[in-house]
């Protein structure tokens, strides 16, 4: 739960830093497994099931400099261990927005209810002014100029 002055920097900055979440040994495991990871993406000269390796403005993969492990659980279920981490369950009811941050752990449980059915959109927030020039990994033909007020 949130305090009184978190939730008023929050609001005025719009993020909240929580330090040292996983720390001492439990950290250290997690840096290592992951790694590992960066590691096996190190020896990749091209793009394999789950690992993308960045992109040359060409188009061509760049050898060696992982981009992404898509599915990471299911390459290195070691990391599963991450969501069993005390942290947080956010449940809310239909028609309810969820924002956070994409850098944030975060998934969804298995929907066990046959008579219910979860929709989901992820829509990512890309500031105006970056050069996605830079970014050449896919198009941006869904990118939509959003305006407040």
């Amino acid at each position: 739960m949130l305090n009184a002055e978190q939730l008023q920097r929050f609001s005025l900055q719009g993020y909240l830093i929580f330090e040292s979440l996983i720390t001492g040994r439990r950290l250290d495991w997690y840096v290592s497994v992951l790694d590992e990871l960066v590691e096996r993406g190190r020896e990749l000269r091209e793009p394999v099931p789950h690992f993308s390796l960045e992109l040359n403005c060409d188009g061509s993969p760049r050898p060696g400099l992982l981009h992404k492990v898509q599915g990471v659980c299911v390459v290195e279920p070691r990391i599963l261990e991450l969501a069993r981490e005390p942290a947080i369950d956010v449940e809310v009811p239909g028609g309810s927005v969820v924002l956070f941050c994409a850098n944030l752990l975060h998934g969804t449980a298995d929907n066990d209810d046959p008579e219910r059915t979860r929709y989901a959109t992820a829509w990512h927030y890309v500031p105006g002014d970056i050069d996605l020039e830079r970014f050449p990994r896919d198009g941006y033909d869904d990118r939509f100029t959003v305006h407040s007020g």
